[in-house]
């Protein structure tokens, strides 16, 4: 008896809070498409960066086709964010969180 009087709140619990339900596994597939571009990303970071005697003390070989000065900020900013990995590591989520 006292299941079928908890029905309705089960009902908008999970019709309204379906978002929840599959917070976890959305946070973790936009987190596994961060680590991808950072992955995909360090050869041409590794193949741009150069030690300088700069304030910086460092700098990027900016490929030759990127001739705009927009195109080439946005290069340095690209790179510059390369060299840190994400902040949060890898990980799983429930295999019950994965199913509709």
């Amino acid at each position: 008896m006292r299941a079928y009087l908890a029905l309705p709140n089960f009902f908008d619990w999970f019709h309204s809070d379906l978002f929840l339900y599959h917070a976890s596994e959305i946070t973790r597939l936009l987190n596994n498409v961060r680590w991808s571009i950072y992955r995909y990303l360090g050869p041409a970071y590794a193949a741009a960066f150069q030690f300088t005697n700069n304030i910086a003390g460092y700098t990027f070989n900016v490929p030759a086709e990127l001739t705009d000065p927009l195109a080439k900020a946005m290069w340095w900013d690209l790179m510059n964010r390369v060299r840190a990995a994400p902040w949060q590591s890898e990980f799983a989520v429930s295999p019950s969180l994965q199913q509709r």
